[in-house]
């Protein structure tokens, strides 16, 4: 079944206005998620100082929360448990973070903390089990550094695939290439927004799927699109890309097939930074494949002019020109 891609195209371009716009009245109302990374906190570690099943674990760290709310937890302060495991000891990380208390009354609310778990735990572990660590501040990483080097990443992405574009195929395929990179951040930024996912330091991983997977699927095509210059066929920039992209079908869902099922199988850690950043990959995928197929050459129809290529009139000028036969040294005349 051959699809007209360019009756969705029109469409499609709108999309990341409209998540742009909705993602901008989201982020006023409930700001950018971000990872207890980028934010100033305070942690101490529950040590059980032995080896802890599945179900007593749970129940410790229902006790550990239960300790936090009764001295202020969600209210004037937000926690987060962390799992550390080692040879003798099964331990909780508690990591304390939007705190409105001032470091000597956090201090405080510790001091109370520390001494209900030891009580509670112990009496539920066996005394002796239970070592609480001092707590202490963590600074907050730089977001504006993961971010420069995120843009960093990307520009020397960008211009390295431009430059193949531009020397594999012509100058105006590279130029459209250009705006899918800019399709697939505005999209990539208002989903993490939408969909509420953490921003931490993995977020580049995600912004390095969509653009590598985009670039991938855009080369395919531009083979074929390519070729189709190339041919002495007179069709439109449109039926030459719809062409193009109906040739590829199969190629372009088994790419998208097999990184979804890559970035399912990565899943399967059961890390939550890794399935909120396998979440944000699964959506670069689905970004990668709209952005090649409809962004890129959407605004390639409306710049390029077979007419005006140079590169197909020296090649046309080379093939009219006529053959000279050397003549063979046999060929000479001799008086």
């Amino acid at each position: 079944m051959k699809i007209n891609f360019d009756k969705y195209r029109k469409f499609i371009l709108l999309v990341p206005v409209v998540l742009m716009l909705i993602a901008v009245v989201i982020g006023v109302i409930f700001k950018f998620n971000f990872a207890t990374e980028f934010t100033a906190r305070h942690t101490f570690t529950v040590a059980y100082n032995t080896t802890v099943g599945e179900p007593c674990y749970e129940k410790y760290e229902n006790e550990i929360a239960s300790i936090l709310n009764e001295n202020g937890g969600n209210d004037k302060f937000s926690y987060s448990f962390e799992r550390l495991n080692d040879e003798i000891a099964v331990s909780t990380k508690v990591v304390i973070y939007d705190s409105e208390l001032s470091t000597t009354q956090l201090q405080n609310v510790f001091n109370k903390v520390s001494e209900s778990i030891e009580e509670n735990i112990n009496g539920l572990i066996g005394d002796g089990h239970i070592t609480v660590s001092d707590i202490h501040e963590v600074s907050a990483k730089s977001l504006q550094n993961e971010v420069i080097n995120l843009a960093v990443v990307l520009l020397v992405g960008g211009v390295l695939l431009f430059v193949y574009i531009w020397i594999r195929h012509e100058l105006k395929l590279a130029i459209s290439s250009l705006f899918m990179i800019l399709y697939n951040v505005a999209l990539l930024v208002s989903s993490f927004v939408l969909f509420r996912i953490p921003l931490n330091s993995m977020f580049v991983v995600p912004f390095a799927v969509v653009t590598l997977l985009s670039y991938v699927m855009f080369a395919i095509v531009a083979d074929k699109v390519r070729s189709g210059l190339d041919s002495e066929n007179s069709v439109s920039n449109n039926e030459l890309v719809n062409d193009a992209i109906n040739q590829n079908k199969l190629t372009l869902l088994l790419i998208v097939a097999g990184s979804g099922l890559a970035v399912l199988l990565s899943m399967l850690s059961l890390s939550l930074d890794v399935i909120f950043v396998s979440i944000a990959c699964f959506v670069g995928i689905i970004i990668a494949l709209f952005s090649a197929i409809f962004v890129a050459y959407a605004v390639w129809t409306k710049i390029y002019n077979k007419d005006n290529d140079k590169r197909l009139k020296a090649k046309k000028l080379k093939k009219e020109q006529p053959k000279t036969k050397k003549s063979k040294p046999e060929d000479k005349i001799v008086v």
